[in-house]
């Protein structure tokens, strides 16, 4: 896994031991983005065989990320019941190249006033094809379904 962040190694320190074999950490050191290059240097640092998956984690926004290609075969935007009702139609952008949506925290969307319904209609009305898995990943629950939208489970 490459855990991408603008600061901190919190992330790549939250999911070492979690049963990925190397885990990178790439500060940008300011910048709202991970870009090919940088990927690039945390790639080479990779062991070079036995790698079936590699995720990516880039910076933690809706709006950077969504213009720069890593090379990435799919394309995941995990975006947070406590992000609003009106995420998606706030950045179309990232969900214009996204291939999977998790919709994340659903456990407490009532609480933070969010009707669910509202996410996943914007979405349908723009990418009518694209799924859209909601989790609640403390519980567990939408993982496997996540995992076999990726076909790895």
């Amino acid at each position: 896994m490459i855990a991408g962040d603008v600061a901190t190694t919190r992330d790549a320190e939250r999911v070492t031991g979690k049963g990925a074999r190397k885990v990178l950490q790439i500060n940008t050191g300011g910048m709202c983005h991970l870009d090919a290059s940088l990927v690039h240097r945390a790639v080479e640092q990779m062991p070079e065989t036995g790698i079936d998956v590699l995720f990516i984690e880039n910076v933690g926004n809706l709006i950077c990320p969504s213009y720069f290609s890593l090379g990435v075969e799919k394309r995941v935007a995990v975006v947070s019941a406590s992000e609003g009702t009106h995420v998606i139609e706030k950045h179309p952008a990232m969900f214009e190249s996204a291939n999977l949506v998790v919709l994340n925290k659903i456990d407490i969307a009532e609480a933070v006033h969010v009707d669910l319904t509202q996410p996943v209609a914007d979405l349908r009305a723009t990418r009518p094809d694209l799924r859209v898995v909601k989790t609640n990943c403390l519980a567990g629950e939408g993982i496997e379904e996540v995992l076999g939208a990726l076909k790895l489970a």
